[in-house]
C-alpha cells in the first residue's frame, strides 16, 4: 500500500482527476452499500467486494466499519489488543 504517488507532475495530475486503484467503479460502490444484503441487522455492513474500509452510515452521521474488508478485521483485533494490554499490564 503506498501513501504517496511518485512521478512526473503530468502522471500525479492525472491521479487527481479521478483515476483510482480500485477496480470497483464509484457507481458499483454506491450500488453495493445501497443493497440491503450488505447490511447485517441494518447496522453493520459486510461487503468483500467493496474495497472501502470505512463506508458512510445508513442512518445518521458518521462512518461505518466494512467488516468484509481485511483492513477492518485487523483495524479491531488491534483495538482489542490494546484494550486488552491496557487492562492487564
Amino acid at each position: 500500500m503506498a501513501l504517496f504517488r511518485v512521478g512526473r507532475p503530468s502522471e500525479l495530475s492525472a491521479a487527481k482527476k479521478g483515476t483510482r486503484m480500485s477496480p470497483v467503479s464509484k457507481e458499483r460502490r454506491k450500488q453495493l452499500r445501497d443493497d440491503d444484503a450488505n447490511w447485517k441487522l441494518g447496522i453493520f455492513y459486510f461487503c468483500p467486494r467493496d474495497p472501502s474500509f470505512l463506508v458512510p452510515k445508513r442512518v445518521g452521521i458518521g462512518w461505518s466499519l466494512n467488516f468484509g474488508s481485511p483492513w477492518s478485521l485487523l483495524f479491531l483485533l488491534v483495538v482489542i489488543a490494546v484494550l486488552v494490554w491496557g487492562v492487564f499490564l
